[in-house]
């Protein structure tokens, strides 16, 4: 076979190799000038820093829950016209692909975006708590004699699937209003967790569970939250939240109380007139 180069091409091309050897930083000292670094205005980032996640309680969040919790809890009530528990069970971080490994065919994925944060979060309910919530929207007890059929959700339950994670978005909004204002908005629904992308398997969320007690028959509602999403208003959620609304007017009642019955009044006390 011939000679494809010449031995002048390869002296050049040897030459070119061996000065972007010596100078890889094709920037010159004007250039970097431009760009000042200050170590107090960066943070170190580690590529490895999702298997060294901190596994730290986040105070704002419990409370923001919470209140999520006891409106949702009344939200319920009103719509299906019957006691409704919810109760906030479990916080803990995971793999998505851990998470989804744990959730049965069919279930009630609804995604929603958290402006300004950017990326998506979920909404889980299974497969029974949805059977059970269109039941008494109808009219029926949500009590079933028979195990509910595995299939998919129809275009009538999932319309009603999304007039539900509406007033939840409703709710969550306001427990997050008094920490961090944020506006929450529904995307779409998906029965099967292989069409539910909003994040790489091996990336670590944030999984909260609820409780939903219907005749003492208590069924799972999730929060799913990508831990990266919550980078920007991490320092919020860990410096935590004392300013109870509740708590604090429930204080300021109990110590007017007090104060009205220690002040002193001039009382004048008219015990009748006549006329003569």
């Amino acid at each position: 076979m011939g000679q494809i180069l010449s031995e002048e091409e390869i002296e050049l091309l040897l030459k070119g190799i061996s000065e972007v050897t010596q100078n890889p930083n094709p920037l010159n000292e004007e250039d970097i000038m431009e760009f000042p670094f200050h170590e107090d205005e960066a943070l170190p980032y580690d590529l490895s820093t999702q298997k060294r996640i901190s596994r730290s309680r986040l105070p704002s969040l419990e409370y923001i829950y919470s209140q999520f919790a006891r409106q949702f809890r009344q939200t319920l009530t009103i719509h299906l016209r019957r006691p409704i528990g919810v109760m906030l069970r479990s916080t803990e971080i995971i793999k998505f692909r851990s998470f989804l490994e744990t959730v049965n065919y069919p279930t009630s994925f609804n995604i929603f975006h958290m402006s300004p944060l950017r990326g998506r979060a979920l909404i889980v309910l299974e497969q029974r708590l949805v059977h059970t919530f269109i039941d008494m929207i109808f009219g029926g007890s949500g009590i079933f004699e028979t195990e509910v059929p595995v299939r998919d959700f129809t275009n009538i339950e999932q319309k009603m699937i999304g007039k539900l994670i509406n007033s939840a978005l409703e709710d969550m909004e306001a427990a997050w209003k008094p920490v961090i204002p944020l506006h929450f908005r529904y995307s779409r629904s998906e029965s099967n967790p292989q069409f539910v992308n909003i994040a790489n398997e091996d990336e670590v969320m944030l999984l909260t569970t609820f409780n939903i007690d219907i005749w003492h028959s208590p069924m799972t509602l999730s929060i799913c939250i990508p831990y990266n999403m919550l980078d920007p208003i991490r320092s919020r959620l860990n410096s935590g939240y004392n300013n109870d609304p509740t708590h604090f007017n429930q204080f300021i009642a109990k110590q007017l109380t007090e104060c009205v019955l220690q002040t002193p009044v001039q009382l004048k006390v008219k015990l009748g007139e006549a006329k003569m």
